[in-house]
């Protein structure tokens, strides 16, 4: 489906759940922005990475956007051999290089769970 003016998109979120401790109190006048996580997103509609991105933002999460699959894996891969990992990712059903995503993950990520 190609949304556009009069059509609908579908969105689906597959997560895990779990409780965290709140966030840290920050005084005000405290520059400081503490994150509430780390998230990958992944769309090749620079709208939809945009409205995503400035929303999460917004509440505190970290937000790296990337355009396609072979992108999406490197950084991902990148992250995990890192101190801060991602703790979601969002992604697109379809998307180019997703043939790379399903190589390099071993899933589909088109296949619905």
């Amino acid at each position: 489906m190609t949304p556009g003016p009069g059509k609908a998109a579908l969105f689906s979120c597959i997560s895990r759940l779990h409780r965290a401790p709140p966030p840290p109190a920050v005084s005000e006048g405290d520059d400081e922005q503490l994150s509430r996580g780390r998230i990958l997103v992944l769309d090749d509609e620079p709208g939809i990475r945009e409205v995503l991105k400035t929303s999460l933002e917004t509440i505190g999460f970290e937000i790296d956007d990337v355009t396609d699959g072979a992108e999406a894996v490197k950084v991902y891969v990148d992250a995990l051999g890192s101190s801060c990992p991602f703790n979601l990712t969002i992604m697109d059903l379809t998307i180019p290089g997703e043939k790379e995503v399903k190589i390099r993950t071993g899933r589909d990520p088109a296949e619905k769970r």
